[in-house]
């Protein structure tokens, strides 16, 4: 059986990104809209987020799973850094319950290996591009997270696959 490779671009705008030979399958992070003191927030969906990567992973033997580390932005609320922490948490949760291969990686790192360490976020769906040719999976600006998503199973897939 094929290998799987799980990348993940956490908060709730991130991706999933699942890569076995060479079939590359993207879903953003789900989440829905909950009323909370007569506002809309979103939030993650956890039932359907747990159900998405258990129709992954249940069942691959060879699975390995990378989740991006989130790193401090002061630029962001308190509110916003606190929705990312719980989000990127859901996620290791969620994942952590499928399978113990499970590791989290920071940007620097996966980018660093892609020679992205400096770029904006259209430099990494450019690359996935290269990566993945022909597919238009990441043509819109608004396709970073996936693009980002694809490159960190990429790189979870080379990495393994060095001696």
């Amino acid at each position: 059986m094929t290998p799987l490779f799980i990348g993940v671009d956490g908060g709730l705008s991130g991706a999933i990104a699942a890569l076995d030979g060479e079939t590359l399958r993207l879903y953003d992070i789900p989440s829905k809209i909950r009323r909370v003191n007569r506002k809309d927030k979103s939030e993650v969906d956890q039932d359907l987020l747990l159900a998405l990567l258990a129709c992954e992973i249940v069942g691959v033997p060879d699975v390995r799973v990378l989740i991006e580390a989130g790193v401090g932005d002061r630029r962001q609320s308190s509110a916003a850094s606190y929705n990312y922490g719980f989000t990127n948490g859901t996620v290791w949760m969620a994942v952590r319950s499928l399978t113990s291969n499970a590791e989290r990686i920071y940007p620097t790192v996966w980018k660093r290996h892609f020679l992205l360490i400096g770029k904006d976020k259209s430099a990494s769906r450019r690359k996935a591009d290269r990566l993945f040719p022909g597919r238009h999976l990441f043509d819109l600006e608004g396709d970073h997270n996936k693009a980002e998503a694809a490159l960190i199973a990429v790189y979870a897939k080379q990495v393994k696959e060095k001696p």
